[in-house]
């Protein structure tokens, strides 16, 4: 699943952007976006620190620092003050917190460097300790369930990864589950993320794929692979090009049990494959189960089809329903044995993926 742990900067008042409107407005709306995503049902947490509150300070959000705020940036009349507080609000509320995930979380470092930088001049000096301790905190994730981003607080950075390094001194848990007990150097990546179009990439969905647990982890990898590819030949693509697909109740556990699931073997090719089916390149090579007719799903008359994943002995297959409306991705078999589950009426995961552009 995927962890946006915020940077605590991007909630403070003022912001980063302070003294450029374009900058200001560019970070609120970011405010604005983590705080949507945080009410949406995607397969995903927002996550802010435990003291997120008492480190904020004085830089707390609140209606009249809010309208100042926007009054000093000239942006008074693009926004409600009122209605940003309840954002912020939002994101306070419903954020999950390090404690409760009982994750590893970096309370101290010194020695942090950044490639490429993080830009000069952030502050006050302890919201900057605040970015560096965050960035430390998701850099030393290693985790094989979770992909952890930072919901950056930054604009103007040359990229959305970091080379990270720094020593950590204090944390909650001794030793790390990774990198020993403190104090204790590391040097390691650390990606940000602006918006979950960020992920829109068919990279970024295939580490999805492979961190997925669930439906819903694995129906968003395939989402964001298949648009992603669709626009490699339709720039202006959008979830309406896509064929609707939903995953069936016994899909994940098909896909573990021969080999295509996570880092195993097949993995990759059953993702791009999927993909590729919901995409409706016209690559992928679709066949009908069942002779001399195709077999139907009794409780709804769906279609039985099938995709080669393998040759060889194995040869596996990639098999979905075609409800008519969509497709249902149902199982993973092997030819010898070839049989397409019907899977649980109302266990099917289907995602409302609008709100990602």
């Amino acid at each position: 699943m995927l962890h946006i742990y915020i940077d605590t900067a991007l909630l403070a008042v003022p912001n980063y952007g302070y003294g450029d409107a374009a900058s200001v407005q560019e970070l609120i709306d970011r405010v604005t976006h983590f705080s949507a995503l945080a009410t949406q049902d995607l397969p995903l947490k927002i996550v802010i620190g435990n003291d997120t509150e008492h480190c904020l300070g004085p830089d707390f959000p609140d209606p009249v620092s809010i309208q100042q705020f926007l009054d000093d940036e000239g942006l008074g009349q693009y926004y409600s003050a009122n209605d940003l507080f309840r954002q912020y609000l939002t994101i306070f509320d419903r954020a999950d917190r390090p404690a409760t995930l009982g994750m590893f979380e970096v309370f101290s470092v010194s020695e942090f460097s950044a490639d490429p930088a993080l830009p000069a001049g952030l502050g006050p000096a302890r919201l900057a300790q605040e970015t560096e301790r965050i960035f430390a905190t998701v850099g030393v994730q290693i985790d094989q369930d979770n992909i952890w981003r930072v919901g950056s607080s930054l604009n103007d950075t040359d990229g959305t990864e970091f080379q990270i390094s720094a020593v950590v001194h204090t944390a909650s848990h001794d030793p790390s589950p990774v990198d020993g007990p403190l104090q204790f150097r590391f040097t390691r990546l650390t990606r940000t993320l602006e918006e979950i179009g960020d992920l829109l990439n068919f990279q970024s969905a295939e580490e999805l794929w492979r961190h997925g647990a669930t439906g819903a982890d694995l129906q968003l990898a395939i989402a964001l692979g298949a648009l992603a590819m669709k626009r490699i030949n339709c720039p202006d693509a959008t979830w309406k090009d896509l064929t609707p697909f939903s995953i069936g109740s016994q899909f994940v556990e098909s896909l573990s049990a021969h080999g295509c699931a996570r880092t195993q073997r097949f993995s990759s090719t059953t993702f791009e494959l999927c993909a590729q089916i919901v995409a409706d390149l016209g690559i992928a090579d679709i066949g009908v189960m069942g002779r001399p007719h195709q077999t139907k799903r009794s409780r709804d008359n769906a279609g039985a089809c099938r995709t080669h994943i393998s040759g060889g002995r194995l040869a596996l297959r990639l098999m979905h329903w075609d409800t008519g409306a969509g497709i249902e991705f149902a199982n993973v078999g092997v030819k010898k044995a070839l049989v397409i589950e019907s899977g649980a009426f109302g266990k099917e995961t289907s995602l409302d993926l609008n709100y990602i552009s």
